[in-house]
């Protein structure tokens, strides 16, 4: 089960996300569009989802908004096929 919301946006406040690994920074992403979807989104969180998208952008999608587009749509479509 995915970590709460709430819980992943202040550990990326606390930590920063140089120390996370590729995978949690997906995971966090992830976690960032549920929360949007949900609609439980404040500023503070929209902020550092911000961040996050641009981390995972420069880090594992080389700095194309392309990919990491095409990334996101398999990753909804997977994560809505599961039981």
């Amino acid at each position: 089960m995915m970590l709460g919301v709430a819980f992943l946006m202040a550990v990326t406040a606390a930590q920063g996300l140089s120390e996370v690994s590729d995978e949690e920074l997906k995971q966090r992403f992830m976690a960032c569009d549920e929360a949007n979807t949900q609609g439980a989104m404040d500023d503070v969180d929209a902020m550092i989802c911000s961040t996050i998208y641009e981390s995972l952008k420069e880090r594992v999608f080389a700095g194309s908004s392309q990919a990491l587009l095409q990334w996101w749509q398999e990753e909804k479509t997977r994560r809505a096929k599961r039981p």
